[in-house]
């Protein structure tokens, strides 16, 4: 919506009580979930009722307009806000990206991987950079994600080269049961609570030999609890791996929160 190249900074919140005041004009792209965001026009004209930012639709803030987040997320569990051209760091980017990584130190509007605080101050990439209203303003419905704290969520599975070490009944096992979304889960891993644990054979309950692990992979650990691998995934693991969650489920998924129901099912 934007035209910003692929890699363009943005920025992730995922908690409510964020304000952002713009000391440039700029235009602004909210998406993922749905965060509530309120705009406090500089001019005034909406101090009574500040103008509700919808997600998916490009809009134009002004110098010292205020991008408020009071609320937490109404539908799914982490938003992201880009501007014109993306956010740059005075830190030097790690191969080309700024992205955080708190468990290593790394990245950041600082360098050292942590989220924000008070009072810090984010730059724009290109704020001198015109906009030409475009033809597409905002994204049509149809193409947006459906997101929903409380429908169930549907997982893909397709079966690996390790499956074979689990018999049929603990494969109906994974596949016919429903699972809640444990709290003990992050950017490495979603952690999901059966109602019965997956049976593991005996010979597996040490694990297997450190492989590297796929993003998706779904690992059973020793006491059956299955974990699915994410982005800041380790690069091996020794859990045994019954298959991969294709990638079109991982959208919903990490847009899932703690304490919501998924299944899982066959990929076609």
């Amino acid at each position: 919506l934007l035209g910003n190249a692929a890699n363009a900074c943005v920025l992730e919140v995922n908690t409510p009580g964020l304000l952002l005041r713009f000391n440039t004009a700029t235009v602004i792209v909210l998406s993922g979930a749905d965060l509530s965001a309120e705009l406090q026009r500089a001019d005034g004209l909406c101090a009574a009722s500040p103008y509700q930012v919808s997600p998916y639709v490009v809009t134009r803030v002004a110098a010292g307009d205020t991008l408020c987040f009071r609320r937490f997320v109404q539908r799914g569990m982490r938003g992201y806000l880009a501007v014109l051209g993306g956010f740059w760091a005075p830190p030097p980017s790690i191969a080309g990206s700024y992205s955080c990584v708190p468990r290593e130190g790394l990245g950041g509007h600082r360098g050292d991987g942590q989220a924000l605080q008070r009072d810090d101050r984010l730059y724009l990439a290109a704020p001198e950079r015109s906009y030409d209203l475009p033809y597409l303003q905002a994204l049509p419905y149809r193409l947006r994600p459906n997101l929903s704290n409380l429908q169930p969520i549907c997982l893909e599975l397709r079966l690996g080269y390790q499956a074979h070490y689990f018999d049929q009944a603990a494969l109906a096992q994974l596949l016919q049961q429903s699972y809640r979304l444990s709290a003990q889960s992050d950017r490495m891993a979603y952690r999901l609570q059966p109602s019965q644990p997956i049976a593991l054979p005996a010979a597996l309950q040490q694990g297997i030999v450190s492989e590297p692990i796929a993003l998706g992979a779904l690992q059973i650990t020793p006491d059956g609890e299955p974990i699915i691998m994410l982005q800041d995934r380790q690069t091996i693991g020794g859990y045994v791996k019954v298959g991969v969650i294709v990638a079109a489920s991982l959208q919903p998924l990490v847009q899932a929160m703690p304490g919501q129901t998924l299944r899982l099912q066959l990929a076609q």
